[in-house]
């Protein structure tokens, strides 16, 4: 009975783990670092800020292109010509 017991609670754990990680928030990619990368104004279908904290190290403006590529720019040296 002690081995059924315990085949059950390392079912049960192996079952919610995941809802449990998945459930808690949006967790999107993160950016970790930053790009000079300029890019024309007609590839970009979005942007979003990004702040420093919890698990992303920088800010940055995250530009979303057509294709759904994502190009972290640092806010603080961009330049718009």
């Amino acid at each position: 009975m002690k081995t059924l017991w315990s085949v059950f609670l390392c079912l049960a754990v192996f079952l919610l783990c995941p809802s449990v990680s998945q459930s808690s928030g949006r967790v999107s990619s993160c950016c970790l670092t930053t790009s000079e990368t300029v890019l024309r104004l007609n590839l970009i279908n979005s942007y979003y800020l990004q702040r420093k904290g919890g698990i992303c190290p920088v800010d940055a403006v995250v530009f979303v292109t057509v294709k759904g590529i994502k190009v972290c720019a640092n806010p603080d040296k961009m330049t718009w010509t």
